[in-house]
């Protein structure tokens, strides 16, 4: 959500470090379990669903990594690290928007909902990311006697909040999308009925706790907790990450009634 570049000889300051080093750490491990799961349970890879995932759990490290360099104050990180930040930052994002919208269509069948959601996705990329790389390089690397830094601050807070309220959007469509299909299903006997409502509490508690996480991470931006911020955000990004994929899976068993083998979608 916000970027993650910081001045070239900055580091965080030591009594937010071991904040940083705990979710650093918590992200790599997140990340490494992702990446078995993806290993483990993909059947095939020419899917969206499966880029998706892949980016964004890709982006997941890089960003931790550097952030725990950046909190060890005797390693020296060269000048493209921004760089890199910045891609990971991209890739975990926009990637983690991707994977939810590559299985919208299990429950949606409205093309004009789905066309709105991936157009709210690449205007959101475009408008939000784009802006934030030139800032981001500007600051890091352009002598502008801090011009940047106060263009790179204010946006932060739009940037941050524009993530969350397509978050907010894609969850209420999810949610939306649902409760019209159990509806549509009442009468096929009371099996379906009762998994359907299981269904419906798991995925209302799955978008509280994203939405938790995205609040969150509002909050420390808005406070001006930058550094905690940043790594707190790749923490929440994993922990979306696997919370989704439960979900995920669940609304297709769900909808194919669970009698077409184990993740036949993939």
């Amino acid at each position: 959500m916000a970027s993650d570049s910081l001045s070239p000889d900055g580091r965080p300051s030591p009594s937010v470090a071991p904040a940083i080093v705990i979710f650093g750490s918590l992200t790599l491990y997140n990340a490494l379990e992702l990446s078995v799961i993806i290993y483990t349970t993909f059947k095939r890879s020419s899917t969206l669903y499966f880029w998706s995932f892949v980016t964004s759990t890709f982006g997941l490290v890089p960003q931790s990594i550097i952030w725990l360099l950046k909190a060890s104050s005797s390693f020296q990180l060269g000048s493209t690290w921004p760089t890199i930040v910045l891609i990971g930052w991209i890739c975990m994002v926009t990637g983690q928007s991707l994977v939810l919208y590559s299985r919208l269509h299990i429950i949606c069948q409205s093309e004009a909902r789905l066309r709105l959601v991936r157009n709210v996705i690449i205007f959101d990329a475009f408008a939000l990311h784009i802006p934030t790389i030139v800032f981001s390089f500007g600051r890091d690397y352009a002598n502008s006697s801090g011009r940047f830094d106060l263009a790179m601050a204010v946006f932060e807070k739009i940037q941050v909040s524009g993530f969350f309220l397509q978050e907010v959007f894609i969850s209420g469509i999810y949610i939306w999308e649902t409760v019209a299909w159990l509806k549509a299903r009442k009468g096929f006997g009371p099996g379906e009925e009762q998994r359907g409502r299981r269904m419906m509490v798991h995925l209302v508690l799955v978008n509280v706790v994203v939405l938790v996480l995205d609040i969150t991470i509002l909050v420390l931006e808005c406070v001006g907790l930058r550094d905690v911020q940043r790594a707190y955000k790749f923490f929440a990004y994993s922990v979306k990450l696997k919370v989704e994929f439960s979900i995920l899976n669940q609304l297709v068993e769900l909808t194919t009634g669970g009698g077409r083998g184990a993740f036949p979608w993939n």
